[in-house]
C-alpha cells in the first residue's frame, strides 16, 4: 500500500514537471489573450474564445463550487478539453485548458473573458 502511495504521488508530479508552457500574446475578438506558442494563426484555443458568449458563463454558474473556477468548468464541459497542472520551480501552481490539437491558455483567461463579456 505504501509502495503505491508513492508510485501514485510520483506519477502526479512528473506529470505536473512534464508539462512546461509557452506563452505568446494574441488578439482574439478585441481581447489580448495569452495563448500557448504553438498557435499560428488560428487554432482550437484561440477558436474558442471566439465562440465564446457572456451566457456560457451563467449556463455553468452553478457549477462553481469547492474551489472549482469557471475557466475549469468552461474549458472541460463547453470545449470538451482537458485541464492541465503545472508547477513551476519555486512551487507555482497554474492551470491550463488543453485542447485536442494541442493549443492551450491559461485557465485564467476564462475568468478574464467572463469579468470582460458578462460586465458589457
Amino acid at each position: 500500500m505504501k509502495y503505491l502511495l508513492l508510485i501514485s504521488i510520483f506519477l502526479f508530479s512528473y506529470q505536473l514537471m512534464a508539462f512546461s508552457p509557452e506563452l505568446v500574446e494574441k488578439k482574439v475578438k478585441n481581447f489580448s489573450i495569452e495563448v500557448s506558442k504553438n498557435c499560428k494563426d488560428k487554432c482550437d484555443a484561440t477558436s474558442a474564445v471566439e465562440k465564446l458568449k457572456a451566457n456560457h458563463f451563467s449556463k455553468f454558474q452553478s457549477d462553481v463550487y469547492g474551489g472549482k473556477t469557471i475557466g475549469n468548468i468552461i474549458c472541460r464541459k463547453l470545449f470538451n478539453a482537458k485541464v492541465k497542472y503545472y508547477r513551476d520551480d519555486k512551487k507555482n501552481e497554474q492551470h491550463f485548458c488543453l485542447f485536442k490539437d494541442g493549443s492551450y491558455l491559461p485557465v485564467g483567461e476564462f475568468d478574464y473573458l467572463e469579468s470582460e463579456l458578462v460586465s458589457k
